[in-house]
């Protein structure tokens, strides 16, 4: 739900009503790498081309083309890789270096993705959560790779060793239960 909300886009696009001083939004990540057609929408409805070294704030739609391809680096250093024909909504990112601390919340509507988590996934076992049309997937201290088909389409999470071969786990949530996956290679696929 939250994901269809946020990629339907504001009644009045560019229209905000605030008392004061326009609040200054600090970023949540950095662009790492990119490759081909990739724009970013931001909260107040304007889309960017952005290249590597671009900043990412929370509330920002992540699109990539056809032959599009990136990769974001977060403050927590959470690193999140969206390819060809994605589109992922930044929903949450709140990060306290020094109580080590936060809570991370990401949308992917379609696209093949990998991500590899950060300080905040260590710090609770619910921080660190990836919603998806078909399934809400918590992210316990770990890689996941996945495609994402949509309500339609076949969609498939994996788990993978972190760089250092340590394996956490996926929590994969849906209405017809929850499946947790703790061994390298386990897949979960929703149709």
């Amino acid at each position: 739900g939250n994901i269809v909300v946020r990629l339907a886009g504001s009644l009045a696009p560019e229209q905000y009503a605030q008392a004061g001083e326009a609040a200054v939004t600090d970023p949540i990540g950095e662009i790492m790498t990119i490759e081909g057609s990739v724009e970013i929408e931001r909260a107040d409805g304007n889309r960017e081309n952005v290249t590597k070294g671009s900043p990412v704030y929370q509330g920002d739609t992540v699109i990539t083309g056809a032959d599009g391809a990136i990769g974001i680096e977060f403050l927590d250093e959470s690193q999140f890789s969206l390819g060809a024909d994605g589109r992922m909504v930044l929903e949450e990112m709140v990060y306290d270096p020094a109580e080590q601390e936060g809570s991370m919340a990401m949308g992917v509507l379609s696209g093949t993705f990998s991500v590899v988590s950060g300080l905040i996934a260590k710090t609770s076992p619910d921080a660190a959560m990836l919603e998806t049309p078909m399934a809400t997937i918590g992210i316990r201290g770990t890689t996941i790779a996945g495609t994402i088909g949509g309500t339609s389409n076949e969609n498939s999470i994996t788990l993978l060793p972190d760089a250092d071969g340590q394996v956490g786990e996926a929590v994969i949530t849906n209405d017809a239960g929850t499946v947790v996956i703790s061994q390298v290679g386990a897949t979960v696929t929703i149709t």
